[in-house]
C-alpha cells in the first residue's frame, strides 16, 4: 500500500486531529504513522494506522491517544482518496 504523509495527514484531520501540518510520518511495511520527535529526540506516535490483509477481507487498525478519534469519518476519508472500498 502507498499513503503519502498529505494522505495520511487528511486521514487524520478527518478523524479529528488538530494541528496535523506540524507532525512528520514515518512508514515501514504496512504500518504507518504520524507524529513528532519529543525533546529527547524520541518518537511520539499520534495516529498510526496498519493495513490488514485478511483470506477473505482486507481492514485498517488505527491506534492513537486520542480517545475521540473518529474512525468512521477516517475510513470515509480514505474511501474518497481511493485508497480503500468499504
Amino acid at each position: 500500500m502507498k499513503l503519502t504523509e498529505e494522505q495520511l495527514k487528511e486521514i487524520a484531520k478527518a478523524g479529528g486531529i488538530k494541528e496535523v501540518d506540524l507532525l512528520v510520518s514515518k512508514k515501514s511495511d504496512n504500518q504507518f504513522e504520524l507524529g513528532f520527535y519529543n525533546d529527547k529526540k524520541e518518537w511520539d506516535s499520534i495516529l498510526s494506522l496498519e493495513f490488514i490483509v485478511g483470506a477473505c477481507a482486507d481492514r485498517v487498525e488505527f491506534k492513537t491517544s486520542f480517545d475521540d478519534f473518529d474512525e468512521d469519518m477516517a475510513l470515509k476519508r480514505m474511501v474518497n482518496l481511493g485508497l480503500i472500498d468499504l
